[in-house]
């Protein structure tokens, strides 16, 4: 159990929204009652500031860590974002040309869909309708609101950005490992967390870029120890995050490579994890 202020950094998919893009009245009353006691919680997401959804920015956090740690702000203010040189980012977007990726680039001001990547999320968003309206278990996440975000985007070329998310074709011709193989000394790479694609998946950012970097970054601008910060995810992303920070908190649905790392495990985010692993780290009463 932890005491006195601390930095609260939260994952958004999988963490404190469920995949039907549902933010859990539990996870939603624990994170009230913290702000109140005087605790500072920044969003710490593999989503783009763009790809946030306005209605979870209304809940009124302290600050974002976007882009697995490319891009950080204190409040209104932007802390840094670390963007892919113009160069190579040009020959990375060539490179999945050639080997037929769908992908999206990212940064804090703008997205840059592919069709393909754009048509990826829109079959998950109509099975995921049909399961609604059918009563069938078809699997998969409600994407249609990212959808939605991504077809505002459609066109253009990639400048500017400062992550990527990618999906190998179906048929095979490229694995994620090659990617890395590739790639791999230039970028960060992990494991993506939209397995439903039906093909592997991942996500790049600069080399050194990562979510618990940018955690410590933002806590010595607020001047506040590492020690004194606490962080909650289920991702491979969130590796570093929870392994960085003073406690690191796994949902009960994380991977198990987030476990290995944890301090503590607390429930899935659909039986009350993140409320639980509030209560856990002395956050609420």
């Amino acid at each position: 159990m932890v005491t006195g202020r601390k930095i609260v950094f939260l994952d958004i998919d999988g963490t404190l929204i469920t995949d039907r893009q549902e933010f859990p009245e539990s996870a939603r009353r624990v994170v009230d009652e913290a702000q109140r006691r005087g605790h500072l919680l920044f969003l710490a997401t593999g989503r783009s500031l763009p790809e946030i959804y306005p209605w979870l920015l209304d809940v009124g956090f302290d600050g974002i860590v976007g882009g697995n740690g490319s891009y950080a702000q204190v409040g209104d203010r932007v802390l840094f974002e670390h963007l892919i040189p113009e160069p190579r980012l040009a020959a990375l977007n060539a490179y999945f040309e050639t080997k037929r990726v769908d992908v999206v680039f990212q940064s804090s001001r703008q997205l840059y869909p592919s069709p393909g990547f754009v048509e990826r999320f829109k079959v998950l968003a109509d099975a995921a309708r049909k399961r609604g309206e059918g009563g069938v278990n078809l699997g998969g996440a409600d994407w249609s609101p990212l959808v939605k975000i991504f077809q505002t985007f459609l066109g253009g070329r990639p400048h500017e950005v400062s992550k990527a998310t990618f999906v190998c074709p179906d048929d095979g011709s490229l694995t994620l490992d090659e990617v890395i193989a590739h790639w791999g000394e230039e970028f960060s790479i992990v494991h993506g967390s939209l397995d439903l694609m039906g093909s592997e998946n991942g996500e790049l950012v600069l080399s050194g870029v990562s979510k618990g970097r940018a955690a410590m970054e933002v806590a010595q601008e607020l001047g506040i120890p590492i020690t004194d910060t606490v962080a909650f995810g289920d991702s491979e992303n969130d590796v570093e995050l929870i392994r960085d920070c003073g406690v690191g908190i796994a949902m009960g649905n994380a991977r198990p490579v987030v476990k290995d790392v944890a301090d503590w495990v607390t429930a899935p985010i659909d039986e009350d994890g993140l409320a639980k692993g509030f209560a856990h780290a002395g956050l609420v009463g």
